[in-house]
């Protein structure tokens, strides 16, 4: 048996280098496949039940049952070690109150299913929400890894990030997009931007650390954030630009709390003021090119099409598109019969967008400053009529790109909400209709809410009852995950919701520090706009995140900050 003993002595190391590579398989599925999140997931529990067995045993069993004894015995043996393997980490999980306190979450789903009358959804959202309950019971009873190790995984997510990114730029580079968040193909474009957002900052760390000595090091990790910086620009982030902004807003605020280097601190409080103005004075020079109006006399504008056919002219509507008013000259006979002669899409249809197609094409060609008629459909480029197919309502969106185009729409959308009050199709007043919504919900259970598994349908009575312009294929929930949570589980699940996310916090205190940091902040401000938990790439994300930062992980140490004299807590050394 002196086989088998050499055998189980490697098991420590086969054990721990699963946990790596689990660990490491979880950081590159998180930006980019939600099959790999679960595969991560099953490969945790069988670290999770390896580590809880005894070796001792197995080769007492094995020497106790020689040759073919022992495939009668092995499986029952197996059940066995693997029943007390889940008790025995099981009793370590619940001895760490911080830990329980985060999933107790879940619990609270579970209690949400005695008044909930939607099973089938409420079944649904338990299995979505599993990570909440395995993550921490995993690291809570696993090793806790070290520094060093812990900043080679680290390394690993920023290095599947940048991997990603650069697929989806040179996806977007090789193939016609309709909406460039589409080029975020594996995961919500969403929940990649909070990844990407998180990119900009750890590999500040990097960066600063002692043992990086060689300066190339630290270009490439200064390479790295700015690539990230461009992608979020590129990509339309709003929601991981918005949240990287007021991230370091929050971060500085921090800084000023704790920070001892006067001389660094006005120089950041500088440097963020002046950014911030900067963005102040970019979106309002976009805001006053949109209030450009062309001069044109209104007395006289021609009734009728170089084609004999009557203009329509709406000289109540003061729209406009690149300055040139939107509601005149227009001639829907001609546009629907010049535009189904060049195009596939069916001019009464929608765009890839889903936008009413007509309305596009009317905004596009006003925005070049033609009319809306027969010539003015075939002025238009091969490359102008994709450009109309895909939703693009504007050309100046084929002369621009990144984050100008997103807030010149943003700004069209509330001008047209404030024109028609209809909020269909704009994502951000949309918002403000999913938060009525919420609250009206929340209105008439505020205690207790509507339960784990009624949530969809309180929403659907709740639309009917306001008597919404939302578009029913648009009627969706609070995109807010404290009003969901409230929705869901009333005031005293809220409470119950906070208490789960600082309260471990507060105890592990000392295991607060750079990165984990970041990531609350980053997690707490998405939640503002998004239902961050409701999905399985967005639970996975806060539980994978929240957990291996504080519970799966060696305290950190207080190292030294290389621009000044003070020391802040928490590298990792």
């Amino acid at each position: 048996m002196t086989f088998i003993r050499r055998i189980f002595d490697y098991s420590e190391a086969f054990i721990h280098w699963n946990y790596l590579f689990a660990l490491a398989m979880m950081m590159v599925a998180l930006t980019s496949s939600k099959f790999f999140m679960s595969v991560s997931e099953f490969w945790l529990l069988g670290v999770f039940l390896l580590q809880g067995m005894k070796k001792d045993r197995f080769i007492r069993f094995f020497e106790s049952f020689p040759g073919w004894k022992i495939g009668l015995y092995l499986i029952p043996y197996l059940l066995v070690q693997i029943g007390n393997s889940i008790w025995k980490q099981l009793r370590v999980f619940f001895q760490n109150k911080p830990a329980l306190i985060f999933s107790s979450l879940f619990l609270l789903h579970l209690l949400g299913l005695l008044y909930t009358t939607d099973f089938s959804y409420a079944f649904k959202d338990l299995r979505t929400k599993l990570p909440l309950l395995i993550l921490p019971i995993f690291f809570a009873a696993l090793p806790k890894i070290n520094r060093k190790t812990f900043g080679f995984i680290m390394l690993f997510f920023i290095g599947a990030l940048l991997l990603v990114s650069i697929k989806n730029i040179s996806y977007y580079a090789l193939y016609p997009i309709a909406d460039l968040r589409e080029i975020s193909s594996f995961i919500s474009h969403i929940i990649f931007g909070i990844l990407m957002g998180l990119g900009v900052y750890y590999p500040g760390y990097f960066i600063f650390r002692n043992s990086f000595e060689k300066n190339w090091i630290r270009l490439i990790f200064v390479l790295i954030i700015g690539w990230f910086i461009f992608y979020l620009i590129l990509s339309e982030s709003v929601t991981g630009i918005i949240i990287s902004i007021m991230s370091s807003g929050v971060l500085l605020l921090l800084f000023l709390i704790h920070g001892r280097s006067y001389r660094l601190i006005a120089i950041l409080s500088l440097a963020y003021l002046a950014a911030l103005t900067a963005s102040v004075l970019y979106i309002r020079s976009i805001y006053l090119e949109s209030e450009k109006v062309n001069p044109i006399d209104l007395t006289k504008l021609d009734s009728v099409t170089a084609l004999g056919n009557p203009y329509v002219h709406n000289l109540l509507e003061k729209q406009t598109e690149n300055g040139y008013y939107l509601w005149i000259f227009i001639s829907w006979e001609e546009l629907r019969s010049a535009w189904n002669s060049r195009s596939n899409f069916d001019f009464d249809g929608v765009d890839q967008k889903k936008q009413v197609l007509k309305n596009t094409l009317v905004r596009f060609l006003t925005s070049k400053g033609l009319r809306k008629d027969a010539e003015g459909v075939n002025t238009l480029t091969d490359k102008e009529i994709l450009a109309i197919e895909s939703g693009i309502a504007n050309v100046k969106c084929l002369e621009d790109w990144g984050i100008r185009n997103r807030i010149r729409e943003t700004i069209f959308e509330i001008k047209d909400y404030q024109r028609t009050h209809d909020p269909s199709g704009h994502s951000l007043i949309q918002r403000m209709e999913f938060w009525r919504a919420s609250i009206g919900i929340i209105g008439e259970h505020p205690w207790i809410g509507v339960g784990t598994g009624d949530m969809n349908v309180a929403f659907q009575h709740q639309y009917e009852k306001m008597n919404t312009m939302l578009a029913p294929d648009q009627r969706w929930r609070s995109h807010n995950q404290f009003l969901s949570i409230t929705v869901g589980f009333g005031l005293i699940g809220l409470t119950w919701f906070l208490l789960s996310i600082f309260v471990p916090v507060y105890l592990y205190r000392r295991k607060v520090d750079f990165f984990f940091t970041i990531f609350l902040i980053f997690i707490l401000l998405a939640m503002l706009t998004e239902d961050t938990i409701e999905s399985q790439a967005g639970v996975t994300l806060y539980a994978f995140f929240y957990c291996f930062f504080l519970f799966g992980r060696e305290a950190p140490k207080e190292v030294s900050d290389p621009l000044s004299n003070h020391h802040l807590p928490g590298s990792v050394g």
